[in-house]
């Protein structure tokens, strides 16, 4: 016994189970098969004595009444004995007797049978010597054997038969009344055993929580220190397989969050750097020196509006870029910056470049990542505008349904053919970075958009050869 409990504290929780249920289950099955087997055969036995009672009462009903009355027809010469054949009835009598013989469930109720067999013979041999007689000259001999011999044994059959009845009606009463024993005495073992399986199962149960609650709280309690930041707690072993295997786990998880942790540090560290990166492109120093060149041209030439104007769009394109450090702002402000931007480049490049800018104002309070759309429409003016031999334009456009926002910058430059496109679109749904067909502003903005949305946000790329690309950003529609 000590062996087997050794062996069952280092089983896993599973076998420990098992034998509960085990321990469980078998009696209790056990005693409700018991129970479907004494009610199985009860019934069984219960409706052959009814069958039987059954059978002999409608025998005993017509069997005398018919007899009597069809000797008595043939001795007075009403009917001939051809014609009312009383052996008949004498064989009927007899397969309902064999048939009652079969099924008896006693000894007593077989020789209650044979007797009334043995007086149906008798009964038999009367009616023989009628039927061998001469009906006509023999009437008083006939008539002697009818009422001497005759009725007396069909009575005596009646009479057998009701004692037959009756006994197989007191079996029935014998029948319940075991099954009442037999019920109150299965009764009394199943509490007795329901007894034992409570006080087994109470003490089973409770060393088996023994064996497996003080490496869960221990669990716990680790699990609490690495949720405060202390990633170099580790779990005990436990004798109990699955807390073992839940321990093992457990110093694995803890392992690979601290990883983790480290790996989300240096994530942001170069989300950061690339956001300085892009905002260090935002800042172009060409750009700038070309637009300060240009308020000074106007300047110089006396358009003080212009000169107004330009350093009204320099400060909010600077402004909008900054946004006070914020991430998201809101698109009215992205689509305020990339104006300022287009405005800028409209007076320097005023004999190619054309904007417009639709945006519906459902949409404008929706949050964006700062500086979305300016590098796109960089994009779009230097690798589309420029390249074309006379006057281009960039529409940036806006949709929506329930779910997403859609924007667009489209240029009408040379364009390019499905295979670039298709490497582009490759790249901006997750591809490989190692080689990169786009510039630096278009794969920082579609991977600032993952990692701020998710993955099935980002960058779409349309484009034909001699019919422009249009750039679509799909974002979630968010206030």
């Amino acid at each position: 016994m000590k062996r087997f409990s050794i062996k069952l504290s280092v089983s896993s929780l599973e076998k420990k189970l098992n034998w509960i249920r085990l321990c469980v289950l078998v009696p209790f099955f056990g005693m409700v098969l018991a129970l479907l087997v004494m009610m199985v055969s009860f019934n069984e036995q219960y409706d052959t004595s009814v069958q039987n009672i059954s059978q002999a009462s409608e025998f005993n009903f017509q069997f005398r009444e018919d007899i009597d009355n069809k000797m008595y027809r043939v001795v007075i010469g009403a009917d001939t004995f051809e014609e009312m054949n009383p052996y008949v009835e004498s064989f009927k009598a007899r397969m309902t007797l064999e048939q009652l013989r079969k099924t008896a469930l006693k000894q007593e109720s077989r020789d209650r049978l044979d007797q009334i067999n043995r007086l149906l013979a008798s009964l038999e041999t009367y009616i023989q010597k009628i039927q061998t007689s001469d009906i006509m000259k023999d009437y008083k001999v006939n008539d002697r054997i009818l009422r001497d011999d005759v009725n007396i044994f069909t009575e005596i059959i009646e009479k057998k038969i009701s004692e037959y009845i009756y006994f197989e009606t007191g079996n029935l009463k014998q029948l319940r009344s075991g099954l009442r024993k037999n019920i109150m005495t299965a009764v009394a073992v199943s509490a007795a055993i329901s007894a034992f399986l409570i006080v087994f199962i109470w003490i089973f149960t409770n060393r088996i929580a023994k064996s497996i609650s003080e490496p869960i709280v221990d669990l716990c309690n680790k699990t609490k220190l690495v949720g405060k930041g202390d990633f170099t707690v580790r779990a005990l072993n436990s004798e109990t397989e699955e807390v073992r295997i839940l321990s093992k786990n457990f110093n694995q998880m803890v392992r690979r969050i601290e990883q983790l942790v480290e790996d989300v540090t240096k994530e942001q560290m170069n989300l950061r750097k690339t956001e300085l990166e892009l905002l260090q492109s935002q800042i172009n120093p060409h750009f700038l020196y070309n637009t300060l060149d240009t308020i000074i041209w106007f300047a110089a030439d006396g358009q003080n509006e212009q000169v107004v104007q330009m350093v009204q769009d320099l400060s909010t394109f600077f402004r909008e870029c900054l946004s006070k450090g914020e991430g998201l702002i809101s698109l009215k402000d992205e689509l305020l910056h990339v104006e300022s931007y287009l405005k800028i480049q409209s007076v320097r490049y005023q004999d190619i470049l054309d904007f417009s800018i639709d945006v519906p104002e459902e949409i404008l309070g929706s949050n964006i990542i700062k500086m979305t759309l300016q590098p796109l429409v960089e994009n779009a003016l230097y690798h589309g505008i420029k390249r074309r031999r006379e006057k281009g334009k960039i529409e940036i456009n806006g949709v929506y349904d329930e779910d997403n926002i859609y924007l667009s910058v489209e240029d009408d430059g040379p364009g390019m053919d499905a295979d670039h496109v298709a490497r582009i679109n490759q790249e901006m749904m997750g591809g490989s970075r190692d080689r990169r067909v786009t510039g630096f502003g278009m794969s920082s903005v579609n991977q600032r958009l993952k990692l701020q949305f998710g993955e099935e946000y980002g960058l779409i790329v349309e484009s034909e050869e001699s019919a422009g690309t249009r750039v679509i950003a799909v974002l979630p529609r968010e206030t």
